[in-house]
């Protein structure tokens, strides 16, 4: 690595900073489902006192 050139450098540090903010946006998305999934369960089972 301190072999490398200056444009080497920047363009692995932008590489790798866009690899982490696609793995985020997954995660986001996926964690996204699986809540949404939770509160589709949990309006779907309420109890008939906290309906009325």
């Amino acid at each position: 690595m301190n072999s490398w050139t200056i444009s080497r450098r920047i363009t692995f540090g932008f590489a790798a900073m866009l690899l982490i903010l696609i793995w985020l946006g997954l995660y986001r998305i996926w964690r996204g489902q699986s809540l949404n999934a939770a509160v589709n369960l949990l309006g779907d089972n309420s109890p008939r006192g906290v309906l009325t």
